[in-house]
């Protein structure tokens, strides 16, 4: 299922075969309104004798259509008006016959059932396209048109970067190919991609080009704009890549990212107009396999920059990449791949987490919030600021972030002294001002925050062959009401992304609030039968299911309580761990038995641990001494606990960095380098190289 919140943001191209079509019809099949949410299912009817494997179909709403989820469609359009065509395997219609898609969203409570205009259909998916505008307008740009087609599809040739008129030879392509979209399995690379043949983009429109092969450009291109185009890579690669640009202004700067990587840049001046067309080009490195390229687009004005028309990619013939170009496989952001290396999947088996080897031991680190470092505070060269990096990375959509820094950060798992950490817990705390404590899920855009901060973030550590534990890190609330709300609509969202991925673990909740298990369980029960059934009807949310994935459930009293005795229930729905967290101020009389009834019966893995020996520091003043060797011993005593340590960073307490990335406990950091001052840079007094040696002591484990 893709989901979208502004309808604004997407723009598919549509492809259908010239001369083989079928007319096509649509009604509304059903209808539902609860509350403020509606949910149609629209049926699809094939008036031919032809077989069709494509179709689409327009919805005309009386006011703002405010779609939040759709499936067995692809939407674009503006808010009015909306063509759904086909999604992937949905496409095949037989002679007469029918199909169905369904999508839903929410209403000010006058909701009017939306017309249903039909369509053609097409018994071959490739030739001309057909395609619509939308999203926001920049100033001084060529016009906006209407669609218009191409059936050519001819190669370009590479040419120099000097700027040429419109009228001359250097290249010549069509403007209009297949949208990769409706083909589904990624445009080819070797190849040349037209640069209105995006699968999502953010702030550009269409129209119409003047430049040799006619058809469509993208314009009104603005800085922290971009485009996304699910590829198919045919080898790992340098690829010389030449961009067909026009601009009437001072021209810019186009970065390539392959999932979230950045793969090359081209920089190039104004030609003169914005239908004066020039090639320029740069080397750009890729590694083989399907996955999504985005061109991020900026320069150093405001208003409009430059438009472009296609971008041509031709091997080198090396057979190398960057190393900072991302591992094949892995899809476009809207999809559940990931990427990189799949571990055997996990299972609970009694009291042990197992794959088909043998028994599993999970060790690792949790980051620092993701939200923090997109907004660029607390990562490596930031020294603790605000700033958020180049316009021209990664990013976009809110504008106050990088995705860039997320890669980046979590890219020094790969370092040497963090090899034998086999999970990454990532920390999920979306917020507005963390000063002042504006945090929730309904404070950001989800798709934002997903596509550019937890998608970044999971390809990353899934690349490195590691399990990525998604940490819904809410602090010490309640469980009820909205909470309720916001946490089933998270994971309704992170089913829908990485159902059943075996590298892909889910903690429901952080550190619930005060109160009794077993409210919190009757509670929380809910989020785990409708993540195993796919059935979240209760929430008026779509159907998600993830049958497989480990859930990691905590406790009231910030993940302190677990069940004690038979009157406490456990959870049912197979493949759960439970969750404690322990720090030094609970250590008084020893390592609390929290725990001990749990493990007789299940595994628990302990999320959050760690010690700084700092007075400001609160639940986690401590030392080695006083507490992390006692953890340590607990932990070893019990083959079934397994732990996670807080905090991979030099600001979330517990730290194991200082603000240079110092690892902390060598002696290496002075008080001036470290955000809280603290004691003398020893092993006793942090956790950092205590951390490491453990994971040395344990290796990387039977994971692969």
């Amino acid at each position: 299922m893709n989901r979208i919140t502004k309808l604004g943001a997407l723009l598919i191209a549509f492809a259908f075969s010239s001369n083989a079509v079928a007319n096509i019809s649509c009604e509304i099949k059903d209808e539902k309104i609860e509350g403020s949410t509606y949910e149609l299912e629209i049926q699809v009817w094939n008036n031919s004798d032809l077989d069709i494997q494509s179709w689409g179909v327009t919805l005309n709403f009386a006011e703002p259509a405010n779609v939040t989820w759709y499936e067995k469609a692809i939407f674009s359009g503006s808010s009015t008006t909306i063509t759904a065509v086909n999604e992937d395997g949905n496409g095949e219609i037989s002679s007469w016959g029918d199909t169905t898609f369904k999508f839903g969203g929410d209403h000010d409570g006058s909701f009017v059932t939306p017309s249903c205009t039909g369509g053609t259909g097409g018994s071959s998916s490739s030739s001309s396209s057909s395609s619509s505008s939308s999203s926001s307008s920049s100033s001084s740009s060529s016009s906006s048109s209407s669609s218009s087609s191409s059936s050519s599809s001819s190669s370009s040739s590479s040419s120099s970067s000097s700027s040429s008129s419109s009228s001359s030879s250097s290249s010549s392509s069509s403007s209009s190919s297949s949208s990769s979209s409706s083909s589904g399995a990624g445009a080819p690379i070797a190849g040349l991609i037209q640069a209105e043949d995006f699968t999502v983009n953010s702030g550009v429109q269409l129209e119409s080009t003047s430049d040799i092969g006619g058809g469509q450009n993208i314009g009104y291109i603005e800085t922290g704009d971009y485009t996304e185009y699910l590829v198919s890579v045919q080898s790992s690669d340098t690829y010389t890549t030449s961009f067909r640009v026009a601009s009437a202004t001072t021209g810019g700067t186009i970065t390539l990212f392959a999932d979230g990587n950045e793969a090359g840049t081209v920089s190039f001046p104004g030609t003169g107009g914005w239908q004066t067309w020039t090639t320029v080009t740069a080397n750009v490195s890729l590694n083989a396999g399907t996955q999504t390229l985005r061109a991020a687009f900026c320069g150093g004005g405001g208003g409009g920059l430059f438009n472009v028309n296609w971008m041509d990619f031709v091997a080198t013939g090396t057979g190398t990449s960057s190393s900072s170009s991302s591992s094949s496989s892995s899809s476009s952001s809207s999809t559940s791949s990931t990427g990189g290396p799949t571990l055997q999947p996990l299972s609970v088996s009694g009291t042990q987490i197992r794959n088909n080897v043998g028994p599993v031991h999970l060790h690792g680190i949790a980051t620092n919030d993701l939200h923090a470092i997109y907004k660029g505070f607390y990562v490596p060269g930031m020294g603790g600021g605000g700033s958020s990096g180049s316009s021209c990375s990664y990013s976009g959509g809110t504008g106050d972030g990088n995705s860039q820094l997320i890669v980046d950060h979590l890219s020094m798992i790969n370092n040497p002294e963090w090899n034998n950490a086999n999970t990454v817990r990532l920390t999920i705390h979306p917020w507005v001002n963390d000063e002042v404590g504006q945090h929730g899920w309904d404070l950001v855009d989800p798709n934002v925050y997903l596509n550019e901060m937890i998608v970044p973030a999971v390809n990353t550590v899934v690349n490195s062959g590691r399990y990525a534990i998604l940490d819904w890190h809410y602090v010490g609330v309640g469980w009820t009401g909205v909470e309720a709300t916001k946490t089933a609509d998270f994971w309704n969202r992170m089913t829908a992304q990485y159902a059943n991925h075996p590298n892909i673990i889910f903690e429901i909740f952080n550190e619930p609030g005060g109160g009794t298990w077993n409210s919190w369980q009757q509670t929380a029960q809910g989020w785990v039968n409708a993540i195993r059934s796919g059935n979240w009807s209760q929430y008026g949310l779509p159907n998600t299911p993830a049958a497989d994935n480990i859930i990691i459930v905590g406790g009231p009293s910030w993940s302190s309580i677990l069940p004690q005795s038979a009157s406490d229930n456990f959870f049912s729905g197979g493949n759960i761990v439970y969750a404690n967290h322990i720090y030094p101020s609970h250590t008084g009389g020893g390592i609390p038995n929290w725990a001990n009834y749990t493990l007789q019966f299940h595994p628990v893995i302990f999320s959050e641990w760690g010690y700084e020996n700092n007075p400001d520091a609160n639940v986690t003043t401590g030392t080695a001494s006083s507490y992390g060797y006692q953890f340590q011993s607990y932990i070893n005593g019990h083959s079934n606990a397994h732990w996670i340590a807080w905090n991979w960073s030099p600001t979330y307490r517990s730290v194991m960095f200082d603000k240079n990335f110092v690892l902390l406990g060598n002696g290496l950091s002075t008080t001036e380098s470290r955000f809280h001052g603290g004691s003398a840079d020893t092993y006793n007094n942090y956790m950092g190289q205590f951390v490491v040696d453990w994971l040395n002591s344990l290796g990387f484990g039977n994971v692969q």
